[in-house]
């Protein structure tokens, strides 16, 4: 969308992706889903000159070998939290759990942190989002709607 003298333009689409989450600075991270065909690859984009730059593909540390999907940015940009997946119990079965990765002094992210069984559920566990107003980290299970 843009300013205009009577309020704002339609939305325009910026560049293929979904989920996106945004620094302070104006980052923008996305799941890319153009190259990978199973599951996505995290992606930046800085902006600058009045556009964003082209997506820069996030190290191992974020994208998992798996794939990796839904990130979600912390405000300073320190660090991320995403979905990937993982082995199901069931046979041929996968599920997705949350993992962390932390930036370096140097700005490469961290070894992904599984988030563990107090966060992550049996099945899929992904959608998640900061409120930063009131400090609280909300997740969607899927299928289940708390309200």
């Amino acid at each position: 969308m843009e300013k205009t003298s009577t309020g704002r333009s339609e939305a325009k689409k910026l560049f293929p992706g979904m989920y996106a989450t945004t620094t302070i600075d104006g980052t923008i991270y996305v799941t890319d889903i153009s190259t990978q065909k199973r599951y996505g690859r995290i992606v930046s984009r800085q902006f600058g000159d009045g556009k964003y730059s082209d997506p820069v593909v996030l190290e191992k540390g974020v994208n998992l070998s798996v794939g990796s999907a839904h990130p979600c940015i912390s405000p300073d940009g320190s660090y991320i939290i995403f979905d990937s997946l993982i082995p199901s119990d069931k046979e041929g079965e996968e599920q997705t759990d949350l993992f962390i990765s932390f930036r370096k002094k140097d700005g490469s992210w961290s070894e992904a942190i599984n988030l563990g069984n107090k966060i992550n559920t049996p099945g899929e566990t992904s959608a998640h989002r900061f409120h930063l107003i009131a400090n609280i980290f909300f997740t969607l299970l899927i299928g289940i709607f708390i309200g």
